[in-house]
């Protein structure tokens, strides 16, 4: 067929993100603007094992204008959020394979989709974005991201890493994160939930112990589960936990500045020693607060110790995270 392919939030690595025929991650003014381009332009769209979440559609902005085959197991989810012009209730591998059988060799060919992609990043021009509130002399969430990117880089795209996301302002930030393969990034993108990274990754050791398994949490989802943590430390579990640190509940700091004119109450965390803690549970920690120690700090603490391992990281409190800042960029009328 070689159509473009764009995937959900809890979707990637369904499809590299390196292959030319990836559009990018479709999740409304959170995600990609080519892959919200393709899907806004496409004459119909075939969504599987999608439930179009708030999350992982930007709240819902994004905008399907053709015809929408909608593939899912739970009939439920189908025509939830978007009206379905045909549903097919299917499980999403057994599904794909059928279809597979049915169009291969068939269609125009990958090199239309890739055409079609490089005519959508032409028209909407460079798409590199800085947050707002950027500050070159901080950590800022997009800096952490791509550090963690270059560090995991090869295990990622060998499928030999699984990183897990937490609810809050990482989680989005997360999503620019590259992934490569199935079953390697989970972010809890239906119901949000506030503390899922830790003991996921602590689940995610034991079932795959020869995995670099990595945790990426905000310090606020921590105090939910943070405690989990005595059970890698029992098991000595080879597990990095990486902090976003912003000394508070970001998103929630974020609404409060933008609906009452700037003032904040009651959103920030208290200024827990993590390393303390780790140091309690004889496990590594490394604080990070300066962007040209991040890498190796952040490699220090992923493959530099034998046991579980806090990564402290003082991020720019200020910085709102890309996809925020695009959203804020669309709702504003400047995107």
């Amino acid at each position: 067929m070689g159509a473009p392919v764009v995937t959900s939030v809890m979707g990637k690595g369904a499809i590299p993100f390196d292959h030319p025929l990836h559009g990018g991650l479709a999740a409304g003014y959170f995600g990609d603007t080519v892959a919200v381009k393709l899907v806004e332009n496409a004459d119909v769209v075939l969504a599987v094992g999608t439930r179009f979440s708030e999350l992982g559609t930007g709240m819902w902005s994004l905008p399907i204008r053709g015809r929408l085959i909608h593939v899912n197991v739970d009939p439920n989810d189908i025509g939830r959020n978007y009206k379905t012009d045909l549903a097919i209730i299917s499980d999403a591998l057994e599904f794909l394979n059928t279809l597979y059988d049915r169009v291969k060799g068939k269609g125009p060919g990958r090199d239309r989709g890739i055409k079609l992609i490089n005519e959508v990043k032409a028209s909407v021009g460079n798409q590199q974005l800085r947050e707002l509130g950027y500050d070159e002399s901080r950590i800022n969430p997009s800096d952490l991201v791509r550090a963690l990117s270059h560090v995991i880089d090869s295990d990622m795209r060998e499928g030999k890493a699984i990183v897990t996301c937490d609810a809050g302002g990482n989680q989005v930030a997360m999503f620019e994160l590259p992934v490569y393969k199935p079953r390697t990034y989970f972010n809890p993108a239906g119901f949000t939930s506030l503390g899922f990274a830790i003991p996921a990754a602590i689940g995610a050791k034991v079932a795959r112990p020869d995995a670099t398994v990595v945790a990426t949490t905000g310090d606020a989802a921590f105090f939910m589960t943070g405690m989990e943590i005595a059970t890698a430390a029992e098991l000595n579990l080879k597990v990095a936990f990486v902090i976003f640190n912003d000394r508070a509940q970001g998103v929630l700091k974020l609404q409060q500045r933008l609906l009452y004119g700037g003032k904040v109450y009651a959103s920030h965390t208290y200024p827990m020693d993590f390393c303390k803690f780790a140091e309690s549970l004889n496990i590594d920690c490394v604080r990070i607060s300066d962007k040209k120690e991040l890498e190796d700090g952040l490699d220090k603490c992923i493959y530099g110790t034998n046991k579980p391992c806090i990564a402290d990281v003082l991020v720019n409190p200020d910085a709102v995270p890309t996809p925020i800042t695009r959203q804020l960029m669309a709702i504003f009328g400047k995107r």
